[in-house]
């Protein structure tokens, strides 16, 4: 996902992430979704790549 707002809310990247980040193969503003724990507010969105063809997608 696309971090938007609130970052700092997410927790440290885990060994699956730092393993994508190490590789380039995620940017400073995405992290995984099922990789995170959340503690507080976050905005965030699909990246275009990522989208489901079947699936609708709010702004």
């Amino acid at each position: 996902m696309v971090i938007h707002s609130g970052q700092e809310h997410f927790s440290a990247p885990n060994e699956a992430e730092q393993k994508l980040i190490d590789l380039g193969r995620l940017k400073e503003n995405e992290r995984l979704a099922c990789q995170n724990t959340l503690n507080g507010d976050i905005e965030v969105s699909v990246a275009e790549q990522n989208k489901f063809p079947h699936l609708t997608y709010t702004d």
